[in-house]
């Protein structure tokens, strides 16, 4: 397993999204192989990942507005 590098961009940038694939494609890829190689077919791997990935950022998603939330009421009591 190797180190995945920092982002060379800032949020927002044109490239953000690709800089940050092509630093994970690696470990991606290295799962999947793992996967595969542990019997399990190749669109069943894809379509695990797909759906971890979809519900990381539904998660994701969701505590951010949780603490958007919390910072509205936090605000509220102290005002």
């Amino acid at each position: 397993m190797r180190n995945i590098p920092a982002p060379g961009t800032m949020p927002g940038h044109p490239d953000h999204q690709l800089d940050c694939e092509a630093a994970i494609e690696s470990e991606f890829l290295a799962l999947a192989g793992r996967a595969e190689a542990a019997g399990w077919d190749s669109d069943t791997v894809a379509a695990a990942l797909q759906n971890l990935a979809c519900s990381y950022g539904r998660g994701r998603k969701a505590l951010d507005e949780m603490d958007d939330g919390l910072t509205v009421v936090h605000t509220r009591i102290l005002h």
